[in-house]
């Protein structure tokens, strides 16, 4: 009974393990850029123009937010101009906002490590408020995004690997009768 329970748990354990690391992979190779996970995006940092708040390579948790929400000091993400390859976002500082009567705010922010403030931000260039990261997530995703392949021969291996090892010291523990 305990042994069965034992491979149980282990089936249980390897598969959400799987389906996790999946759904991170499947999430961050969808090209939508209107993805989430209730509420919240994840974007990877490709410069180190946030340093040393956000670095390169991080990936930043986003909760979408109204920008009528977003506050002077706020750490927003928001799109920039489009170009061939799609749309680029940029993870700044809030450092102003002008707020015109009747009319929706203009946002200046700018990189912590930047000198010069970016071009003005329209509210509905704003797609929220950075509330998280997690250090060099993005930059092991994007690895695993550009090479895929030699990642999953490798894991295979690995686990191959693994599998054949606990085979042969498995019998070699089993008392012979």
């Amino acid at each position: 009974m305990k042994k069965a329970l034992k491979i149980i748990w282990n089936i249980v354990f390897y598969a959400a393990v799987i389906l996790a690391v999946g759904s991170v992979l499947l999430f961050s190779m969808n090209s939508n850029p209107n993805k989430s996970v209730f509420g919240y995006r994840f974007y990877n940092v490709l410069s180190g123009s946030m340093t040393p708040t956000i670095y390169k390579g991080d990936m930043v948790f986003v909760k979408m937010t109204a920008p009528q929400d977003v506050r002077v000091g706020d750490i927003v993400t928001y799109a920039a101009a489009s170009d061939s390859s799609g749309q680029t976002v940029v993870t700044h500082r809030v450092t102003a906002i002008q707020k015109a009567k009747g009319k929706q705010p203009v946002f200046t922010t700018k990189g912590d490590a930047n000198p010069t403030p970016d071009q003005p931000v329209q509210a509905s260039q704003i797609v929220g408020v950075a509330v998280g990261k997690l250090r060099f997530l993005g930059g092991i995703l994007t690895f695993i995004k550009e090479h895929f392949l030699v990642v999953l021969i490798f894991t295979a291996a690995v686990l191959l690997l693994i599998a054949g090892l606990r085979l042969i010291f498995g019998r070699q523990s089993q008392p012979q009768s």
